[in-house]
């Protein structure tokens, strides 16, 4: 048996070696891919799209993938996959893109994206040597026609949720429900924006046996966004909403604002990059349920605004950019300015750096109730404080080291993880 054993190992490594050397050959002439997504898995890429070398830097690659997902108006969403040629197909690009509906499943969307992954790779993999070991099918029904549907519900796509949750010990508990109504209506010319949402929550804290501090806070909210394309680079809209509010003292805050955002770079383009200025002005009636700092238990005010945002995605990273500003009119030390940013950037092979924060100052709370307010309820957050700023920030390092090739995929002990699919802009 010994010897048996021994003469296996003696015939059978050579080959195993030799077959070893060859894949390894074929390999080395498969396009090399980078996908940005972004955050999902991609586990099933790298199950079915075998005839490529996935790399975990971008400056590795023969092709750079970025992948995109936007909301459309029906509730589905619609992915961009856009291609970009490195090393000796430097200057080839191209993109592809795909729809899907509100209610397609998870292993749809990705049996998609692997469909348009696969097509979008082919004027690349054609170039080499591996192309020769793939086949090429189309598959047709010849009873399929095409057939116009008619939409009972005129693109109009209508959300309701409801949640709620509970928690406690022995000395403290909480209580918390929410309930919202959604509907949207989205086409090339038209956005039409609805929604109703209500909020409470309760908590009680026991001190000692004879002292209970208990909070409660509850809103209404309503907020409506008309919008009208004009052209690649204008929009006109409106934005209402009104709101009861037990923290902001808001027994009724009713807004109507017109508003017009110019994009210095062609909306068809909003996918990878956009540079836009939005207007608002408009009139704003406040009812307190507390006097305020001002006297004011009710008044009607004009509101003006004007918002600039930048965001672009690369295969370096990404930026978002916003600064918003908005003043009162009848006195305009009263205002605001939110100032928001992120940024990744992979700054050297294998590193990687996140930021973001935002920071706000604050000269325009004219709904601040007059009077002091009980450390219970200062404590508790049960009614907004004054403040001249707020601020968040978040920042984050990684760095990878090691193979650059990546096509093996082990899902045991749950290393692998589930196949996602969705990218955020």
């Amino acid at each position: 048996m010994k010897k048996l054993t021994v003469f296996l190992i003696i015939t059978l490594f050579p080959l195993l070696m030799f077959s070893q050397k060859t894949d390894s050959l074929e390999r080395k002439k498969a396009v090399k891919v980078f996908l940005d997504h972004f955050g999902f898995n991609e586990q099933f890429i790298k199950d079915h799209l075998t005839y490529v070398n996935y790399v975990r830097d971008p400056y590795e690659a023969d092709i750079y993938i970025l992948m995109v997902r936007e909301n459309a108006g029906n509730g589905g969403s619609r992915y961009s996959l856009i291609f970009e040629g490195e090393n000796k197909f430097k200057g080839k690009k191209d993109t592809l893109q795909f729809s899907t509906q509100p209610d397609a499943t998870t292993d749809e969307i990705r049996q998609l994206l692997l469909k348009y992954l696969g097509a979008g790779l082919m004027p690349y993999v054609a170039r080499t040597p591996v192309f020769s070991q793939i086949d090429i099918n189309f598959t047709q029904n010849q009873q399929a026609r095409q057939e116009l549907v008619e939409d009972k519900w005129h693109s109009w796509v209508f959300d309701i949720s409801a949640s709620g949750y509970a928690s406690g010990e022995s000395r403290y508990k909480n209580l918390y429900a929410r309930a919202s109504l959604n509907a949207t209506k989205i086409t090339n010319d038209w956005i039409l924006d609805f929604s109703f949402s209500s909020n409470i929550n309760t908590s009680s804290y026991v001190i000692n046996d004879n002292y209970t501090v208990k909070s409660f806070t509850r809103s209404y909210n309503y907020n409506g966004l008309v919008v009208r394309s004009i052209n690649e680079h204008w929009s006109i809209g409106a934005y209402t909403s009104a709101l009861q509010s037990t923290y902001n003292n808001y027994k009724i805050s009713a807004v109507i604002q017109p508003a017009v955002e110019y994009n210095f770079l062609p909306y068809s383009e909003a996918t990878v990059h956009q540079f836009t200025v939005l207007y608002k002005i408009g009139p704003i009636y406040n009812q307190y349920f507390d006097t305020t700092i001002y006297n004011k238990t009710e008044e009607l005010i004009f509101r003006n605004s004007l918002k600039l945002t930048y965001a672009t995605v690369k295969k370096w990273g990404s930026i978002k950019l916003s600064v918003n500003s908005s003043a009162y009119m009848d006195d305009w030390k009263k205002n605001s300015t939110d100032i928001y940013a992120s940024f990744r950037f992979r700054i050297v092979k294998g590193l990687s750096f996140n930021l973001s924060g935002s920071y706000g100052f604050i000269h325009d709370q004219i709904n601040l109730p007059k009077g002091n307010l009980s450390l219970e309820e200062i404590l508790t957050q049960q009614q907004v404080l004054q403040t001249s700023f707020n601020y968040f920030l978040s920042v984050g390092i990684s760095y990878t080291f090691g193979a650059i090739y990546n096509n093996i995929v082990n899902p045991r002990f749950g290393r692998g993880g589930n196949a996602g699919y969705v990218i955020y802009f």
